[in-house]
C-alpha cells in the first residue's frame, strides 16, 4: 500500500517556469516523497512475504484469520487440526491436519458419552442394592448392612441423603454390625489413580469406584464474621477434621486463594485439612470444592455422618465383601437416568462420571468385574458396529483427562456426523453446552453474534486446548466443528482466543 499520493497538477505545468533555487527545492521534495514511497511499498511487501511464507507453511486453506492468531501467539501451524464440515451436503469447509492423532483433552468424553447412548439408551439407570443379613428388632439389626455396587456416577449427597432417611423408614435405626459392600462389578486395581499434575487434591482428580458418593469431593464454605472465618465442609464426614488457622484482614479482595494455605495430612482414621493464613472480609461468602478423602474414608464418614444425623448408630467399620446368598434385599435404588448423567459429563465436564461410564460398557459387554481395559474394547468394538473406524486412537480412561489420550480431528468430525444420523441425536446434543448460556461455555460469547448458535464440548489440559460439536451460521447453515490444539506454551486465553476466531468466522461468513 503507497501511503503517498501525486498529485498531476504540482507535477506538470508547462505554463510555469520557476526560478533555479525553487526547482532544485521541488526536485529535492520529490525525490524524498519517492524515497518515502518506496520504503512504504517494501515494507508491504515484506510482511505480505511473511504471511504469503507462513501460509505455505500451514496450508492454502487456513484462513488468514487463523493464521493471524496463531501469529500472535507465537504457535506454530502444526499446533492445530481443523475439520469443518457441512453434513447436509456433505461439503467440507476446511481441512486441516485432519489425520494427524492429538491430544483431546475432554472432547474425548464425546466419543465415550455417544457410545453409551447408543449402547445402554436413554432411560438406562443404575441399581444399588441393600441388603440386611440378620433380624431388625425395635429398629436394632444384628447384622451387618450390605450395599450390592453397581458403579451408579452420579449419587449425589441429597440422593444418598433420601437413601438412608428411606432405611430409617423401614425401621432401621441401630446396625451392630458393619458397612459391607460388595465391590465385584469393577475391577478396582486397573483404575489408574495417579493425579496429572501437581495438585492431587483438585476435584477433577477424583477417581471412580463401584460405590461413590458426590464424585468423592467435599465443598469448604468459607463464611467471615465478626471473629472470624466459619468453615463448613459439604457433604459432612465423621472421618474429615479441619483446623481453621484462618485470621480475617481488611483491605480488597484479591482472590482469597493467594492469601491461604491449604494443607491434607492423610491418617489412618482421620484426615486432617488445616486452612491457614488471611481471608479478606470484602472477599464474603467463598467456596472451593476439594477431594481430599480416600475412597473408604468418604463413604464411611458421609455414612457415619448422616445416618448420625437421622438418628441412627453404626457400631461396625467399613467392610468389603460379598453379600451373603440368604441375605434380604431391604431397599433397591435406581439411579438418575443416563440423560442426566450425559449432561453432567458434557456440559460440566466431569471426569469421574466419564471414567465410570467407560468401565459402565466393560459391563454391559463383557460383565463383571469390569476394567478399563474391558471399557476400551468394548468401545472399540462398537465404533466397528457403526463403521467408525479411528486411526491412531487412544481411548485411554475415556474421560480425555489423560496426557495418553489421543484422536484425530477427522475421526471426531466422523463420529459427530454420524450423531446427526441416530434416532438419540436431540439428546446427545442436549447435553452439549451451549455457547454462552451454560455449562463450560457459559462466561464464553455472551455478548457475541454467535451466543446461543454453537452447542460445543470443550477440552483444557496443560499445553491442550479442543472444541468439538455443532454450529448454526448467520445463514442457517449447520455445521460440524473439530479444533483441537496441542503445543507448549498453549494457555487458556490463547486457546480460546484461536477458536473464538475461527468460530466467528464460520458463522458470520457460511
Amino acid at each position: 500500500m503507497i501511503i503517498t499520493t501525486f498529485s498531476s497538477h504540482a507535477l506538470h505545468r508547462p505554463e510555469h517556469h520557476p526560478r533555479p533555487m525553487h526547482s532544485v527545492k521541488v526536485i529535492l521534495r520529490l525525490w524524498i516523497d519517492l524515497r518515502n514511497a518506496l520504503l512504504a511499498v517494501a515494507t508491504c511487501i515484506t510482511f505480505t512475504l511473511s504471511i504469503v511464507s507462513f501460509s505455505a507453511l500451514a496450508d492454502d486453506n487456513l484462513w488468514p484469520e487463523v493464521t493471524a492468531e496463531l501469529m500472535q501467539y507465537g504457535l506454530p501451524a502444526d499446533s492445530i487440526s481443523i475439520v469443518i464440515e457441512v453434513p447436509e451436503v456433505n461439503k467440507t469447509l476446511l481441512s486441516y491436519n485432519a489425520d494427524v492423532p492429538r491430544n483431546p483433552a475432554s472432547t474425548m468424553k464425546l466419543l465415550t458419552t455417544y457410545a453409551a447412548l447408543d449402547m445402554l439408551g436413554p432411560g438406562y439407570r443404575w441399581e444399588t442394592g441393600f441388603f440386611i443379613d440378620g433380624p431388625i428388632t425395635d429398629g436394632v439389626l444384628e447384622g451387618n448392612l450390605y450395599i450390592r455396587a453397581s458403579g451408579d456416577p452420579m449419587i449425589l449427597t441429597e440422593d444418598f441423603l433420601r437413601i438412608l432417611f428411606r432405611l430409617r423408614q423401614r425401621g432401621l435405626r441401630e446396625i451392630h454390625g458393619n458397612l459391607v459392600v460388595d465391590d465385584s462389578i469393577f475391577d478396582i486395581n486397573s483404575i489408574d489413580t495417579r493425579p496429572i499434575d501437581d495438585q492431587p487434591y483438585r476435584a477433577y482428580h477424583a477417581y471412580p469406584g463401584p460405590l461413590s458418593i458426590n464424585f468423592r469431593a467435599t465443598r469448604f464454605e468459607f463464611i467471615p464474621t465478626n471473629d472470624g472465618v466459619t468453615i463448613l465442609a459439604d457433604p459432612p464426614a465423621s472421618t474429615l477434621h479441619i483446623d481453621n488457622r484462618l485470621k480475617t484482614i481488611d483491605g480488597p479482595c484479591n482472590g482469597m486463594h493467594r492469601a491461604m494455605g491449604i494443607d491434607v495430612n492423610q491418617g489412618i482414621d482421620v484426615t486432617k485439612v488445616t486452612f491457614s493464613g488471611n481471608y479478606p472480609r470484602k472477599c464474603g461468602e467463598r467456596q472451593i470444592t476439594r477431594s481430599v478423602l480416600n475412597a473408604d474414608d468418604y463413604l464411611f464418614g458421609v455414612f457415619q455422618s448422616i445416618w448420625s444425623g437421622l438418628g441412627g448408630d453404626l457400631n461396625g467399620t467399613l467392610k468389603r465383601g460379598a453379600i451373603p446368598q440368604d441375605a434380604d434385599e431391604i431397599l433397591l435404588y435406581e439411579s438418575h437416568s443416563l440423560l442426566e448423567v450425559l449432561s453432567g459429563i458434557n456440559k460440566y465436564s466431569n471426569n469421574f462420571m466419564a471414567r465410570s461410564l467407560l468401565l459402565t460398557l466393560g459391563v454391559a459387554t463383557y460383565g463383571s468385574p469390569a476394567t478399563v481395559e474391558t471399557g476400551q474394547v468394548a468401545l472399540r468394538s462398537w465404533l466397528n458396529t457403526r463403521g467408525l473406524p479411528m486411526p491412531g486412537l487412544n481411548i485411554d480412561n475415556g474421560a480425555g483427562f489423560s496426557r495418553d489420550a489421543r484422536i484425530t480431528a477427522g475421526g471426531l468430525a466422523n463420529l459427530l456426523k454420524d450423531v446427526l444420523k441416530h434416532p438419540y441425536r436431540e439428546e446427545l446434543l442436549a447435553s452439549m453446552s451451549l455457547a454462552g448460556i451454560d455449562g463450560s461455555l457459559q462466561k464464553r460469547f455472551n455478548h457475541s453474534a454467535v451466543n446461543g448458535h454453537y452447542r460445543l464440548k470443550t477440552g483444557l489440559l496443560r499445553d491442550v486446548r479442543a472444541a468439538a460439536g455443532y454450529g448454526h451460521t448467520a445463514r442457517g447453515t449447520l455445521v460440524v466443528v473439530v479444533i483441537l490444539q496441542n503445543a507448549p506454551g498453549l494457555t487458556y486465553s490463547s486457546g480460546n482466543a484461536i477458536q473464538d476466531a475461527i468460530l466467528r468466522h464460520l458463522y458470520e461468513h457460511y
